[in-house]
């Protein structure tokens, strides 16, 4: 039977180019779910302000569709069939729709198990094990963003997506649902860059006593990420963290920062110290990762921080 290799190896041609596919739009876009595959060159239906490259606007914002398995089986085997579909595939035109999840109500984030996708994902990101010392439950989505005017939207920190310090130079927005009479600590932080040897992590934003998104008090300024040159990619991780009693912005200082001269290492921090002086797990994180590029040198200029470069031996 000669139609069998044809069919196995255009089978092995599909499964590869959605690899590829996925891999080339996850670079930007690993917070979202994948749920249908489509064979048109492009989408006619608008993009959500904010959404990312590939993000293609099906839903209405704040609901994530869940089809059950008997129908995304039925789905599957149904376009497996469509020459149409093959054919894209095997260009590399298959486009995906990818649902923004940064929008979702908490009540959405956790019917669409969000939750779990962010336990595993900040598993295989060794965040528990590297930042929190423990392991945390999200229990609401929170939104950390940065103003830009690229058309493809702003710049959202999702979970492990890559971001640029070169459009995180603007202080972020920060939005989240707040529990009535709870107050809130929102910590960003840089988990690869300590420089003085030490375990822990680089306080790049932090505010305590949070009610709102918009209220609270500034513990750290704002800080854009500067992950050092020849370090690779650096985990930026953020944080909301309910607080048992209303917290004394000293007294924060001095339990959760390195007593230091210098202003880089006085911005170091534990975050497992933040975690016991509020006396609760995050209830909601999200993270990403930045390499360098030309404005972590702007940026450690303009904020009198001395430049760091490491070298190969």
């Amino acid at each position: 039977n000669m139609a069998q290799p044809t069919t196995l190896r255009m089978s092995h041609l599909f499964l590869r180019a959605q690899r590829q596919t996925w891999s080339r739009l996850g670079q930007r876009n690993l917070s979202t779910t994948l749920c249908c595959a489509q064979a048109q060159p492009k989408p006619t239906t608008s993009t959500r302000a904010g959404a990312r490259p590939g993000a293609q606007s099906m839903s209405e914002p704040g609901v994530l569709p869940t089809p059950k398995l008997p129908a995304r089986a039925q789905e599957y085997w149904n376009r497996r069939k469509t020459p149409e579909l093959e054919e894209a595939s095997r260009t590399l035109q298959l486009r995906i729709p990818l649902y923004a999840t940064n929008d979702l109500t908490d009540q959405a984030f956790l019917d669409a198990k969000c939750d779990n996708r962010l336990r595993s994902m900040a598993f295989h990101n060794d965040i528990y094990a590297d930042v929190f010392e423990t392991v945390a439950i999200a229990k609401k989505n929170m939104s950390i963003s940065w103003p830009s005017d690229h058309p493809e939207g702003d710049v959202v920190l999702h979970r492990g997506n890559v971001i640029v310090p070169e459009e995180t130079r603007a202080a972020p927005t920060v939005r989240f649902t707040p529990t009535a009479n709870t107050l809130y600590t929102l910590v960003v932080m840089d988990a690869d860059g300590r420089v003085d040897g030490q375990s822990g992590q680089l306080a790049l934003y932090l505010k305590c006593n949070m009610s709102t998104p918009e209220d609270g008090d500034e513990v750290v300024s704002y800080l854009p990420p500067v992950p050092y040159k020849n370090t690779g990619y650096h985990r930026i991780v953020a944080a909301l963290i309910p607080q048992s009693q209303s917290l004394d912005v000293e007294s924060v200082k001095t339990a959760v920062l390195t007593d230091a001269s210098k202003p880089l290492l006085q911005r170091g921090m534990r975050c497992s110290n933040l975690l016991s002086l509020c006396k609760a797990a995050p209830v909601a994180f999200c993270f990403g990762q930045a390499q360098w590029d030309e404005s972590v040198e702007e940026t450690c200029t303009s904020h009198g921080l001395d430049h760091v470069v490491f070298r190969h031996s």
